[in-house]
């Protein structure tokens, strides 16, 4: 190999690594974010405006049920949710608005399967429901029971 090869390889090798190395532009350099964050807030705004104008349309629904008292009517009633859920979409609408006018823990799994449901209302009407339920399972001035002890102490007494 003579010397002008080697310098040509050289000078192309220098080059390729040179093109190689540049900084390339980034295509999101130039995004201005604030756009998108009026878009987002827009679209909050409009969904938190649908959700008070339901909840105010449903509230006075809700209060004509004749809610359960004893253990037998409370199970008639669930059976009675249980039908309704499984028709067209006013009668889970129903459903949905007498589970949350009872409020009992036992219309839990029948709100589970109306946030699932196709109709947008339906899903709304579920999830209102199921706000009661959120937070701490026990009230808060239960007194704790007393934790066990270690069973190796347990074992020394």
């Amino acid at each position: 190999m003579n010397t002008q090869s080697v310098g040509a390889l050289a000078a192309f090798l220098a080059a390729v690594i040179w093109v190689g190395s540049r900084r390339k532009p980034t295509p999101l350099a130039n995004l201005d974010a604030s756009a998108v964050a009026a878009l987002n807030r827009a679209q909050i705004s409009l969904v938190q405006q649908n959700a008070e104008l339901f909840s105010v349309a449903s509230s006075p629904i809700a209060a004509s049920w004749a809610l359960p008292a004893d253990p037998r009517e409370q199970a008639t009633f669930l059976k009675s949710l249980h039908v309704q859920l499984a028709g067209d979409t006013g009668e889970r609408l129903a459903a949905m608005q007498a589970a949350r006018a009872w409020g009992h823990r036992a219309t839990l799994p029948l709100l589970k399967r109306g946030l699932r449901d196709a109709n947008l209302e339906v899903v709304l009407e579920a999830a209102q429901a199921m706000e009661r339920f959120r937070g701490r399972c026990t009230p808060v001035g239960s007194p704790n029971p007393q934790p066990r002890l270690p069973r190796n102490a347990a074992l020394t007494r």
